[in-house]
């Protein structure tokens, strides 16, 4: 059975008594409105067939993708929230690609080894130091060649809870294999 959409179009028939296009989009009502008493029925007919089709495909689209009823019964709520749930069943279906951003992905394979991996990192030329400020203190020198551990001084944790310290702190280590 098919689902039901009171949203109809106006005027969409061939022979249709309605301004041509090109006389409606040079009327200065278009901008203005109708002045009571002197529009003319193919001026409103045409004003009324532009809204109706643009309504009625926008309510055809939420029976075809949200396959929800558009009843006219006065409330946009519901309209509303069936328009979103046809939008985000046409986008689920979407698969976008994103074109290659001029020269990126030549400029990338020039610079990455597409056969490497973090297994096979080199030393870093300039070792880098990691450190802990704070409370817990402790540094160590990081060269990428391997596993670091940073030693820690927690005198300051003693200080900080009014008592003596009892217990470990761990740092976070770094592993370069899988």
């Amino acid at each position: 059975m098919a689902l039901q959409n009171d949203f109809l179009t106006f005027s969409a028939n061939a022979g249709a008594n309605v301004l041509s296009q090109a006389s409606y989009a040079a009327a200065a009502e278009t901008a203005t409105g109708y002045v009571a008493g002197t529009a003319s029925s193919a001026a409103v007919n045409k004003t009324l067939r532009q809204a109706s089709i643009m309504a009625a495909m926008i309510a055809q689209f939420i029976v075809d993708k949200a396959a929800q009823p558009v009843v006219d019964d006065g409330t946009i709520s519901t309209i509303e929230t069936n328009f979103i749930a046809a939008i985000l069943a046409v986008a689920e279906t979407m698969n976008i690609t994103i074109p290659d951003v001029s020269g990126l992905t030549a400029a990338l394979a020039e610079k990455l080894d597409k056969t490497a991996n973090a297994v096979s990192a080199s030393k870093l030329a300039t070792a880098r130091n990691i450190s802990l400020n704070g409370v817990v203190v402790g540094a160590v020198n990081f060269d990428g060649s391997g596993n670091v551990v940073i030693t820690t001084d927690t005198t300051q944790l003693a200080k900080l809870a009014g008592a003596a310290f009892t217990g470990a702190v761990s740092a976070p280590s770094f592993n370069t294999t899988p």
